[in-house]
């Protein structure tokens, strides 16, 4: 009887918890989820000693159509984060729902800033992947994105790929809208490109360098050419 009573508590404490309600976006950028990305175990400082050392990675995802950013961050502190939250707002308008954890980085400023505009804010438990499911397990994919580019790039550092990785993953076929998150903000496929590593660049740079010092020299048929014109506007006068 003693265990069938534990037994009953379990199960009554286990539907106290209810059941996850799915998250319904009806239109683009009407919820986007943020979440920070732990760097500081290799931190980058790509401007060398005197510039700026960043240790985590700001994800903004919208929920509908799966689109990603991807922000260098020095800290946690909730006025940069707030900073980069205003530059994604100025570059693809107020959202109506920002969801993200209860930690303090999404207070302060953060709050401040999206309380302005008017949007809601729904937070989960700090650090709980149940609250955030959707940018916990894309924060898989950008991190294999960045050690890809890393690899591919022979470089060490990583906040100035972040870009391309976002590029990448955007241009990427998403099971769950059948498109790519591209497609679906700006209506049309992404135009054919290849991300060249940092020595095919480099060559490409020397090579347009070497083009540019020779674009004012003339070959000796070129000089031919002129000569002949010369006399010819000569004799006429």
């Amino acid at each position: 009887m003693i265990k069938q009573c534990e037994i009953c508590h379990r199960r009554a404490a286990n539907k106290s918890r209810g059941l996850l309600t799915p998250i319904l976006s009806t239109e683009l950028f009407e919820r986007v989820q943020i979440n920070l990305i732990d760097f500081r175990h290799q931190p980058d400082a790509p401007y060398g000693p005197t510039g700026p050392k960043y240790h985590w990675v700001m994800h903004i995802k919208d929920h509908f159509s799966k689109f990603t950013q991807l922000y260098p961050l020095q800290s946690k502190a909730s006025a940069e984060v707030a900073m980069r939250m205003s530059e994604w707002i100025g570059a693809f308008g107020v959202p109506t729902i920002v969801q993200a954890d209860n930690g303090k980085e999404f207070k302060g400023v953060l709050k401040l800033l999206l309380l302005s505009h008017g949007v809601k804010i729904k937070n989960g438990r700090p650090r709980t992947p149940r609250m955030q499911g959707l940018v916990e397990q894309a924060n898989r994919t950008v991190k294999e994105k960045i050690l890809a580019w890393k690899l591919e790039n022979g470089l060490s550092g990583w906040s100035v790929g972040l870009s391309a990785c976002a590029l990448a993953i955007n241009r990427t076929m998403q099971r769950a809208i059948k498109t790519t998150p591209y497609q679906v903000v700006f209506g049309r496929e992404m135009r054919r490109y290849e991300i060249l590593p940092v020595v095919m660049r480099e060559r490409i740079q020397i090579e347009e360098e070497l083009d540019e010092e020779n674009l004012f020299e003339t070959s000796d048929a070129e000089e031919q050419l002129l000569s002949e014109q010369a006399i010819s506007l000569q004799v006429r006068l």
